[in-house]
């Protein structure tokens, strides 16, 4: 499974069927906020809004991919924040 942005996406969760992982609605809530926040604060053209908002962006990313290995022990959780690198 992958914890990963894309446009516009429902939740950031890749290779799995996310409603069958029986996450909390804490984590569901903090992931499609994670993915909205992406979506106001990054335009593909430009990159990032400003810095503090990057910034911000990157520690949720953190924060989450720890409550989504200690929700999910038995799952490899990959991670792609491919946004990061870009400028």
């Amino acid at each position: 499974m992958s914890l990963s942005p894309d446009y516009l996406c429902e939740l950031p969760l890749w290779g799995c069927n996310w409603w069958d992982l029986h996450l909390s609605p804490g984590l569901l809530n903090a992931l499609a906020d994670w993915q909205a926040n992406f979506d106001a604060g990054y335009d593909p053209k430009t990159g990032w809004r400003d810095d503090q908002t990057r910034e911000s962006w990157k520690k949720e990313a953190a924060r989450l991919t720890e409550r989504l290995r200690y929700a999910l022990p038995n799952v490899e959780v990959h991670v792609d924040l491919w946004p990061l690198d870009a400028r």
